[in-house]
């Protein structure tokens, strides 16, 4: 029982809803619902109706239109974001100074790939070798050059970086063979080109991308300034549309028809 009084209850509900729908399309007094629902009035209600799908045609055609420009902007803008992402990303790569692999050690002194790594001095070999603290490190790329000087206590690697900077490890002769010393002297040195190769290529490549993010902004602010101003051409002939204008006219003039039938004008 319940479960029919629901399912009457809608239909009524349905009805009351498509009733005040059509008095909306085609407004009239209460005593009058003939001119919304009687069948000899329909070619009235679909003069009406076909006047106002023409002027929906011809909105819908100027709203396509509209949003494809919409559309190329914002594929534009889109374009460029991506592209200056990615290049920025890169650079931010590029720009980042890394370490790199370990390639060698010798007491205080840690090799790296890109980077010369002064780790905390310890009493004895054992312990130094076994110590992790870092107190400093140069990037090879801005160390000027390399220089082993033996000594009577002390074999010497002695640094100068390219803001004229001079530092110096000294390993005593009884932990470390002067021979050892001088072949980790050599092996910095021969990693020092390399690595300012590799800065320069990366200054380079840094270059290139802030170049080309310069020509991806102006590329896109040309076809943006195009965009807009078709954009413009486009809003004045939409603007000054002969056809909408018409359909409005014929639109209005139903609009008019059907007040002067009904004595109430729709709303659209």
């Amino acid at each position: 029982m319940s479960n029919l009084v629901g399912g009457l209850l809608a239909v009524v509900v349905l009805g009351a809803g498509w009733m005040l729908y059509r008095l909306v399309l085609y407004p009239c007094r209460p005593t009058d619902f003939k001119y919304a629902f009687g069948a000899e009035y329909a070619p009235h209600r679909q003069a009406l109706e076909v006047a106002r799908q023409d002027v929906k045609r011809v909105r819908e055609g100027h709203d396509k239109d509209t949003g494809d420009v919409r559309t190329r902007k914002k594929e534009v803008t889109a374009s460029r974001d991506r592209q200056v992402s990615k290049l920025r990303a890169e650079i931010g790569r590029l720009r980042r100074e890394e370490n790199g692999e370990v390639v060698g050690r010798l007491g205080p002194l840690r090799l790296h790939e890109h980077a010369l790594v002064f780790l905390t001095r310890k009493g004895t070999r054992e312990e130094q070798e076994a110590s992790t603290e870092v107190d400093k490190s140069l990037r090879l790329a801005r160390i000027k050059d390399i220089h082993f000087r033996p000594g009577v206590q002390y074999a010497y690697i002695e640094m100068e970086g390219s803001d004229g900077i001079r530092s110096s490890e000294d390993f005593p002769h009884d932990q470390y063979d002067e021979s050892e010393v001088h072949r980790f002297a050599e092996r910095i040195h021969n990693r020092l080109e390399p690595a300012k190769d590799d800065l320069a290529r990366r200054q380079e490549r840094i270059g290139e991308c802030e170049a080309q993010i310069e020509q991806i902004h102006a590329s896109a602010d040309e076809e943006l300034r195009k965009i807009h101003e078709d954009e413009q051409v486009l809003t004045k002939a939409q603007r000054e549309d002969k056809e909408l204008q018409r359909a409005r006219e014929a639109l209005g003039q139903q609009r008019q028809a059907w007040k002067e039938m009904t004595g109430f004008r729709p709303w659209w």
